[in-house]
């Protein structure tokens, strides 16, 4: 659940109400602009102009305050329009380091180049299916570049999206697209400090999901994400229950960084599509898996309904020197291109069918007998 507070022209204000309700019905606390109920105040009394001066002030500061009290602030500017109080509201919003969503692209660079997220909606107004192209860009180049990540730390994690119907136009572009530069994803608390798990217990569910997570998920779209630096406990492919698709679901490309365990599928929910996993750089502290990991699961659980493909290559190393042991109870250093299943129980971690090529000057340190 967040906090979001929208924003936009009163020009478009039964488009803002009507999103702000459908993100309600989703579970989460939704603001709206004091600003668009000004008229019914202003004709209600006899108002000198002192007066409507100061009711539009106050509106103002009872927004801005919306915006300071927010995790995300969603920009409602269809057609990339915002207008010139939306324009402040915008100014704030990074003033306050709010994550920030827009609907479209801006013509006005100064304003686009604010957005952290662009969903690209082809249809605000539709109440059935969502249609969207988000871009999703973690951390900064010059933090990569200088291996600093400790400038962002994500605590439990970073996602396309908490349930609902997710779909792009067509079934090859991206419904959501995320890129990782730097921080830290998945971390947790100890005392001060905030660290990635290094135990053979962390927490499956810390760290990124290349789809969503929780809830019931359908979308005919591909899923990617690409990783640049930055260190991640578990990196899931996440759930999707679109029974009918037959095409690729998820896509992780890993070209740097650290991540402690890769999981192309989900967790112990039956979940559909292709999953592509491409591993040509960085580190990976335990194992690779294609599948979901169903370490914990019982009989039947942790399928995939579809195929994997797992490319290792580059100068990517699997196992980590200052990693060992077992992690949800698989092997070190270790590719497999099937999910995690769990002694004595069948089918747990099944997949349609499994495609690993290792290339390069890939290492592999644990039991390469496991590919």
């Amino acid at each position: 659940m967040s906090i979001i507070t929208a924003c936009g022209s009163g020009k478009n204000k039964e488009l803002i109400h009507t999103i702000c309700k459908k993100l309600k019905e989703k579970g989460h606390i939704v603001l709206t602009p004091p600003l668009h109920d000004i008229g019914k105040y202003k004709n209600s009394v006899d108002m000198d102009l002192e007066g409507e001066t100061l009711l539009w002030k106050g509106a103002t500061f009872a927004h801005l305050n919306r915006i300071k009290t927010a995790d995300v602030c969603i920009m409602v500017n269809p057609k990339g329009y915002l207008g010139v109080g939306s324009t402040l509201e915008l100014g704030y919003a990074v003033g306050q380091g709010k994550l920030i969503i827009s609907l479209q692209h801006d013509e006005e660079l100064a304003r686009e180049s604010l957005f952290d997220i662009v969903l690209e909606c082809e249809d605000a107004e539709n109440s059935g299916d969502y249609y969207i192209h988000g871009k999703m860009v973690y951390g900064s180049d010059y933090d990569r570049v200088k291996n600093d990540n400790s400038k962002l730390s994500v605590y439990f994690n970073a996602l396309a999206s908490i349930s609902g119907d997710y779909n792009s136009t067509d079934k090859v572009t991206p419904s959501s697209d995320m890129i990782i530069k730097s921080g830290k994803y998945g971390v947790e608390r100890s005392g001060n400090d905030l660290n990635i798990p290094s135990s053979s217990s962390g927490n499956a569910a810390y760290g990124v999901y290349v789809g969503g997570r929780s809830g019931t998920h359908y979308s005919n779209s591909l899923r990617r994400l690409t990783m640049l630096g930055g260190e991640v406990n578990s990196l899931n492919g996440g759930p999707c229950v679109e029974t009918n698709l037959s095409t690729n679901s998820t896509a992780f490309y890993m070209l740097g960084g650290f991540v402690n365990t890769v999981y192309g599928g989900a967790a112990t929910t039956t979940t559909y599509g292709n999953r592509v996993v491409s591993i040509t750089g960085g580190t990976v502290g335990y194992n690779v898996f294609g599948g979901s990991n169903a370490y914990d699961g019982e009989s039947g659980e942790g399928q995939l309904s579809g195929s994997t493909l797992l490319y290792v290559g580059g100068n990517s190393v699997i196992g980590s020197s200052n990693r060992s042991g077992n992690k949800f109870n698989a092997e070190w250093g270790s590719v497999f291109g099937a999910g995690n299943g769990k002694t004595g129980v069948s089918d747990a971690g099944k997949v349609y069918s499994s495609h690993v090529i290792v290339n390069d000057n890939a290492v592999i340190n644990g039991n390469d007998q496991s590919i």
